[in-house]
């Protein structure tokens, strides 16, 4: 019986062992387990605080933005005002030139005629007429040149006449 006390003995304790055997390596892969779970909460803690941070980082980023749009359409606003002065102003500066050019016209149209009246007068009479009258011819009778007014000078004048016409028509 003594072998196989030894024999009982000997399986039973293998049995132990291999139990206590399993037992350790469950015990040990609990404890990696719980080593897993806790790196795992940590990054989890470290993630929500990171997220946290980037939310709070995002609301802050959207009110700055809420407040840049609101002082781009506020700058949109004066923008729009300007140019709707500056188109007024435009519009009034090519008037007063387009007034300014017709004065010119005028002007150098009366020139004009003045000088070809004067040099047809100097063709058919043999004097030299001055281009602003007929000044020489009125001294040549000892009477002063007589001045005319912008009233005689509008009705009489053809060129004022036609131009004064040709600007009520465009105008």
């Amino acid at each position: 019986m003594g072998i196989d006390a030894h024999l009982v003995s000997s399986t039973a304790l293998d049995k132990r062992r291999s139990k206590w055997l399993t037992t350790m390596r469950i015990a040990t892969e609990a404890e990696e387990a719980l080593a897993r779970m806790g790196k795992e909460l940590e990054a989890n803690v470290l993630r929500r605080d990171a997220s946290k941070a980037a939310l709070k980082a995002a609301a802050e980023r959207s009110a700055e933005l809420e407040k840049e749009i609101k002082a781009l359409a506020k700058r949109r606003e004066a923008l729009r005002t300007d140019r709707t002065r500056a188109k007024r102003g435009v519009k009034k500066a090519r008037r007063r030139a387009k007034v300014t050019e017709r004065k010119f016209d005028k002007a150098l149209l009366a020139d004009m005629l003045r000088k070809a009246k004067s040099a047809d007068l100097a063709t058919n009479s043999g004097t030299a007429v001055s281009p602003r009258g007929a000044g020489n011819a009125a001294k040549s009778n000892g009477t002063p040149p007589r001045r005319a007014t912008s009233a005689t000078r509008r009705r009489s004048d053809p060129v004022v006449a036609s131009t004064r016409r040709t600007a009520a028509t465009n105008g």
